[in-house]
């Protein structure tokens, strides 16, 4: 069966010098990339519509970029989100996790935490903790309202069923 994927095993390769995206294989380090010999006519969805794919990849990206957007980067609005999923959950974060998390050191982690206070973003508390920042429910909850309107818009394209706030 052609999935589209070009598999490329090398044994010789240390876990020190092996490319990023390389995972351990049985036999050795296995690294997958796409087929670029393949016609997009080709390709193999596993049943899953195009149409599906495409608005998902878009949504992706129009998050992405109203991201970078609101915060100067992607490594940062993952810290803001991450910031707000543990406010809305009761939960801390410590700065190892996190930045092991978002694949960072975590002496970039606070430099890069203490400018997020210093826009209003996240907010440093008496204790010296860290959390997201009322000035940013003020902002987020708009946006995040707005982007599941977009989801919705995008399934219904898609041809899924009719997709409605709750009332209030």
């Amino acid at each position: 069966m052609d999935t589209g994927v070009v598999v490329l095993e090398d044994r010789s390769i240390s876990r020190r010098d092996r490319p990023p995206g390389d995972t351990p294989g049985r036999r050795g380090f296995v690294q997958a990339r796409p087929n670029v010999t393949s016609h997009p006519a080709q390709i193999r969805l596993r049943g899953v519509p195009t149409i599906e794919i495409e608005l998902v990849s878009e949504l992706l990206n129009d998050a992405d970029y109203d991201q970078q957007r609101a915060f100067g980067d992607l490594i940062n609005g993952a810290i803001v989100r991450n910031f707000k999923a543990a406010r809305l959950k009761g939960r801390a974060i410590g700065v190892r996790g996190l930045a092991r998390v978002i694949g960072i050191q975590p002496s970039t982690l606070r430099r890069r935490i203490e400018k997020l206070v210093a826009a209003g973003w996240l907010e440093r508390m008496e204790d010296g903790s860290v959390r997201y920042s009322q000035q940013s429910f003020d902002f987020g909850a708009p946006a995040s309202r707005a982007m599941m309107h977009r989801f919705a818009a995008s399934l219904q394209k898609a041809g899924w069923v009719d997709f409605r706030p709750p009332p209030g």
